[in-house]
């Protein structure tokens, strides 16, 4: 008996599983149906659309299969789905007996394959994306659309044209002249109504009458008729263009004795039109009277100059008087004074009779009846208008003065409405302005030279003067051999090419020669032993020019850095270096163009010096025996034997940068007893610090930075006493006594931002014990232990007030970082960038008075909430020179509300993988307008990743009046940014961030959202 209960179970089983399917259909009826129904409403959706063709447009036969396709299969599909709801309406046995379940299953199966059909065809409609997919629009009314936008177009600017004529003619019979422009414009529009229009529109009247008797069917026909509408619409578009330009005429006539000036003389520009339309733009505003354009020499700006003085060369223009002068160097005043006077034709014998400021006033009482456009060329000083020339500014008539110079600063002083700087052409202007001068024969005597001259011209940093005066050289230069001697030499120096020297190096030598003492000129020259297209921190520049001796007339260190900021912000404005990109923690990277670059070299070896400078690139240790100074940067060799026996004797400066030496000599620097100035740093497989190091007693700068493993100095260290900047990484321990030893120390650095391991507490604690710290004028620390924290800020005020930077980093046993209002109030006069580096500090709290623990990790509780309000903290108590603050790796800090509010001219914020941070500002802040618009109010730069918690920076909108950057990665709980329509006004440039963050933002007004999408730059994939 159990065998055949086995069997009979077995069976039954088998047949269970066989009717799945016939099951699933059956339960599934309405399910399908109500599939089918949707796809067959979204079918219906898609075959109106395709349906919609334009009156008149022929249907592609593709689109009218596809349409009986579909109108077939809807009918089945209706058809189908009322039957379906018949058979689920029949409950015979409760809908079970047989006859029920196998009409259930044909209509549920016969459902799902019409709902494939459906989708088939649903797929073959993505091909009618367009109307023009489905049909077509015939030539015959394509002609008529285009014959009747020209007929309505014409008419137009008929109307205008008969305007335009009764206004010249009303103009003409009070003895004036038509302009120049109004003239060549009506006898163009003449033209074109009365003869051109006027054809089209009679070929196209007798192909639509073709059609109309049903004769155009024919392919000829149907070209022509395609051929008459593009001619139409190409004549709109011209009468389009008529049409603006008639009616934006504000001048028809002028005076016919106008003073007649001279024109220009200027080749057919090239590049540049984008500068020239945008001054231009500037010209024609009556809201700007003075325009400054400013930029390196040889840039082109007396190019641009004279092309928007060249538009002014008929007497179309409403100024009484247009006058063009050149300032020499310096500016001879009464050379332009009485440029101006015979301009005005003023009485010749009366210019003797008055001084300088008589004859302003002269100028002045005249000119305020005139309407005056002034161009003032290579300005190199400043010029008051009106006391030294008798120009006003404040004018009650039509004025405008357009000035250009070399010197930034000398257009700031002029204080124009709109200011212009210009930079050197793209590369395919640069080859576009050399081909035009070096001339069509030459260009195409052999295929190369094209690839040749692309090389020269990138050697000469796409400087137009340079690009100009290197065609012309090579102008009639036939065989290929004379193109590769010239690119080969052009490599070497720029200067020793022919009339180089003459045509681009002594023009360029007179903004050198305008620097304001020797000083600056000295801090020129010496960038120029930096390799070409390399950035140069101004930081270090400064840091290098105190260990040369170049700033040691200034009383200490803060006043050498000032004076080194003044500078550089000299050379900027004078255009010998420019802005690269914001600094890491300091200033900027610079950078001199290679022509500039040149040009100092060349000056240098001028005055004889350059005999003594050596630039090492490569191999090229044979240089080294006499070099004053020795820049080698980068490189893939290792040390050179020969250079452990070379003598050096009168080597000052030495800078090994970025090379991959693993080790130096112990004896290596025995033969360099001169040596002021080294630097060693970016040096990361450097293993040791030979010993000879120790024994430089001249030494005035050392600059190590890359150790990636801790170094022990010797005692030795103490014998540089001549030692003034001292620029140590992290990860070297220094003996005790050190600094006491060091009596000349004036900078001292021992920091660094990536370090590999653990730091040496003890060794902070000898450091800061040293009694001579507080003498050093610059300190930059970084700290690793709590208690070199709590050391550090229980540190004397001298100490405190000359700590220009402070990095915490792995501070594991620091849970609150507490600093006193005494603290905050020395450290905040000098302390320029604080980092924290994977601390775990989860609190920062900065005290409203000196009560409790000056350590920064005392041992009772203690939340943000228990802190005194920012707003109520004394103005005194703060970072006030706090510039850069960078926070990363701390995963329990929460917010930094207290350090915030306590640096109100922080200008760079970073902050990166704080997993706990939900919060930037913490939103139980005090809410007043004082405290609102003292909340990053010199803020430029924001960056924010990898905070996968935060979900606000502020709970309220910030002014932002300096923000310039903002940068979000990795932040997508994120929703809102603290911006509405009034923050930034004016300063934000970019907000990058990932693109789906930014779409999933959230905006309280519409109108914010529409203000920074334009801002908006999606980060790049890594």
């Amino acid at each position: 008996m159990a065998d055949i209960a086995k069997t009979i179970f077995d069976t039954g089983l088998t047949c269970w599983d066989r009717t799945a399917t016939y099951r699933k259909y059956i339960r599934h009826l309405g399910d399908n149906l109500t599939a089918l129904k949707i796809k067959t409403e979204e079918l219906g959706h898609v075959y109106d659309d395709v349906t919609a063709e334009g009156e008149g447009w022929i249907r592609k036969s593709g689109a009218a299969g596809w349409l009986e396709r579909v109108k077939t299969l809807k009918e089945e599909v209706d058809k189908n789905l009322t039957e379906g709801k018949q058979t689920m309406g029949k409950n015979c046995l409760c809908g079970l007996c047989f006859s029920n379940c196998r009409a259930r299953y044909a209509q549920s199966e016969l459902a799902e394959g019409k709902k494939a059909e459906l989708e088939t065809e649903l797929h073959q409609a993505s091909n009618f994306k367009v109307k023009d997919d489905v049909a077509y629009e015939p030539p015959d009314l394509i002609l008529r659309r285009s014959l009747e936008a020209l007929r309505q177009k014409r008419d137009e600017l008929q109307g205008v044209f008969e305007t335009v004529k009764q206004r010249v003619k009303w103009e003409e019979d009070r003895h004036l002249v038509r302009t120049p422009e109004v003239r060549g414009w009506l006898d163009r529009v003449k033209l074109v109504l009365e003869k051109e229009v006027r054809e089209i529109l009679k070929q196209g009247a007798v192909e639509m009458a073709k059609s109309c008797k049903g004769e155009g069917e024919d392919s000829q026909s149907q070209r022509n008729s395609t051929s008459i509408s593009i001619r139409a619409e190409a004549k709109r578009a011209i009468l389009e263009e008529q049409l603006i330009a008639g009616r934006g005429f504000t001048v028809f006539s002028c005076r016919p004795d106008d003073y007649l000036m001279v024109a220009r003389t200027l080749e057919p520009p090239v590049g540049g039109n984008a500068m020239f339309e945008e001054v231009w733009n500037w010209v024609e505003d009556e809201t700007i009277s003075c325009i400054g354009i400013f930029g390196m020499g040889g840039v082109g700006k007396t190019v641009l100059l004279d092309r928007v003085y060249n538009q002014f060369l008929h007497p179309s223009h409403d100024y009484d008087f247009v006058l063009r002068v050149v300032a020499s160097r310096p500016a001879n005043l009464d050379e332009i004074q009485n440029t101006i006077w015979k301009k005005l034709k003023l009485p010749e014998d009366e210019w003797n009779f008055h001084n300088r400021q008589g004859r302003a006033d002269i100028i002045q009482s005249l000119m305020r009846e005139k309407n005056f456009l002034l161009f003032l060329d290579n300005l190199w000083d400043h010029i008051e208008l009106l006391t030294d020339l008798g120009i006003p500014r404040d004018h009650p008539k039509k004025c405008k003065i357009i000035f250009n110079t070399r010197d930034e600063g000398v257009c700031s002083s002029m204080k124009p409405n709109r200011t212009k700087k210009m930079e050197c052409l793209p590369q395919d202007e640069a080859l576009q302005l050399f081909r035009q001068k070096l001339g069509e024969k030459t260009w195409r005597t052999h295929p190369k030279i094209p690839e040749i001259a692309a090389t020269m011209i990138c050697q000469c940093k796409y400087l137009p003067l340079a690009v100009v005066t290197m065609a012309r050289i090579m102008t009639g230069a036939m065989e290929l051999k004379r193109w590769v001697e010239a690119e080969e030499s052009l490599k070497i120096r720029l200067s020793k090419f022919p009339d180089m020297e003459k045509e681009v190096l002594t023009k360029l030598e007179y903004s050198y020669d305008s620097l304001p003492d020797e000083t600056h000129k000295r801090c020129f020259l010496y960038m120029s032993m930096f390799p070409e297209d390399q950035d140069i921190c101004e930081d270090d520049a400064i840091e290098l020019w105190i260990g040369e001796g170049f700033l040691d007339g200034c009383v200490d260190v803060h006043e050498a850095r000032a004076e080194g900021a003044r500078i550089l912000r000299s050379l900027r404005h004078a255009c010998l270096v420019k802005y690269v990109k914001r600094a890491r923690q300091f200033g900027a990277f610079i950078k001199m163009h290679d022509v500039v670059r040149e040009m100092a070299l060349w000056i240098e070896s001028k005055q004889g010096s350059m005999k003594n400078r050596t630039f090492v690139q490569g191999g090229e240790f044979y240089k080294w025996k006499d070099a004053d100074r020795i820049l080698l940067c980068g490189g893939d060799q290792s040390f050179h034997s020969s250079l452990a026996t070379v003598s050096c004797s009168s080597l000052s400066t030495l800078i090994l940068r970025g090379t991959n030496w693993t080790e130096i000599p112990d004896e290596f620097f025995l033969c360099m007893p001169s040596l002021k100035v080294l630097n060693l740093s970016r040096n990361s497989l450097l293993e040791n610090l030979p010993k000879s190091l120790w024994k430089l007693i001249n030494l005035r700068y050392l600059k190590i930075d890359a150790f990636r493993r801790l170094i022990v100095v010797p005692e030795e260290i103490k014998n540089l006493k001549k030692l003034v900047v001292l620029i140590l990484p992290r990860t070297v321990v220094l003996p005790e006594e050190t600094i006491s030893n060091l009596s000349s120390l004036r900078v001292f650095h021992w920091s660094n931002l990536s370090l590999p391991q653990r730091l040496d507490g003890y060794s902070e604690m000898v450091l800061l014990e040293d009694r001579r710290m507080q003498a050093v004028e610059e300190i930059c620390l970084t700290l690793g232990s709590p208690e070199g924290i709590d050391k550090f800020l229980s540190c004397p005020e001298e100490l405190h007030g000359h700590s220009r930077g402070l990095s915490l980093y792995q501070c594991f046993g620091l849970p609150t970082l507490r600093i006193s209002a005494s603290s905050v109030r020395r450290l905040g006069r000098n302390l320029q960038f604080l980092n924290l580096f994977n601390c775990r500090i989860g609190q920062i709290h900065i005290s409203g008075d000196d009560e409790g623990s000056q350590g920064s990790h005392a041992g009772y509780p203690y939340s943000e909430s228990d802190a005194p309000k920012p707003s109520r903290f004394a103005s005194r108590d703060g970072f006030y020179s706090l510039r850069d603050v960078t926070i990363s790796g701390c995963g329990e800090l929460q917010d930094v509300t207290s350090l915030i509010y306590h640096a109100p001219n922080l200008e760079s914020l970073r902050i990166s993988h704080c997993q706990s941070m939900s919060e930037v500002i913490a939103c139980d802040i005090e809410e007043t307008d004082t405290t609102n618009n003292s909340i990053f109010q010199c803020l430029t730069f924001l960056q924010l990743s990898f905070l996968y918690r935060l979900e606000s920076i502020c709970m309220r909108a910030l002014p932002f009046p300096s923000l310039k950057q903002i940068e979000v990665f990795g932040c997508p709980n994120l929703k809102k940014l603290p911006l509405d329509c009034n923050s930034a006004n004016n300063t934000l440039q970019t907000i990058e961030g990932e693109e789906e963050w930014w779409e999933d933002l959230e905006w309280d007004d519409p109108a914010c959202e529409g203000v920074f999408s334009s801002k908006f730059v999606r980060k790049e994939d890594e």
